[in-house]
């Protein structure tokens, strides 16, 4: 009995540039699970002040396909192609989709910077799952997660939580009872 199920895994679908909402909508239309990571961004003209949700990660996409659906998803409109790793659409770790998700749950300012990922030239894509792990890092009030699949890192201003010391309350009439108040 041949039980070979097809193998589902998150890709990076890159898209047209400012059409990454629309891509998104159109992929859940045709029933692919789809991720659209999100920053809530203030804009403010002289006297208009506008929130609005740009994408983390400029026109790129994230889905979650079998390889016999990269070409039904490579002939959306919009879809320009996806992001390659080593002659391969590039797969990415349901690790980095989730901590992407805990992240911006926990951070609102977030920041993406592109970090160049060096491997050896004898490395093959078994080297780049080991390097892919999620690698957190606080440095100079700022919290680092380092998506070595994606090369990119995710920057946001630690949160510092301030402690208010408890302040006893002044005694102005130390011996003034609850029954004594008539």
């Amino acid at each position: 009995m041949n039980t070979n199920l097809p193998v589902v895994q998150w890709y990076a679908v890159c898209t047209r540039p400012k059409s990454e909402k629309k891509v998104a909508s159109t992929l859940s239309r045709n029933r692919f699970e789809t991720f659209l990571p999100v920053k809530t961004v203030t804009s403010s003209w002289s006297f208009l002040r506008k929130t609005e949700h740009e994408p983390l990660f400029s026109s790129i996409v994230f889905v979650k396909a079998t390889e016999d659906q990269l070409a039904e998803i490579r002939n959306t409109k919009g879809v320009v192609n996806f992001l390659y790793w080593l002659n391969a659409p590039a797969v990415i770790s349901e690790q980095d989709i989730t901590g992407i998700r805990d992240f911006l749950s926990r951070y609102q300012q977030v920041q993406t910077v592109h970090v160049p990922v060096r491997l050896s030239d004898n490395s093959d894509r078994s080297a780049v799952t080991a390097a892919a792990d999620l690698k957190v890092a606080h440095l100079h009030n700022t919290e680092r997660v380092l998506l070595a699949s994606l090369g990119y890192m995710l920057l946001a201003p630690a949160q510092q939580v301030k402690t208010v010391p408890a302040r006893e309350v002044p005694m102005i009439y130390p011996y003034f009872r609850y029954t004594d108040a008539g």
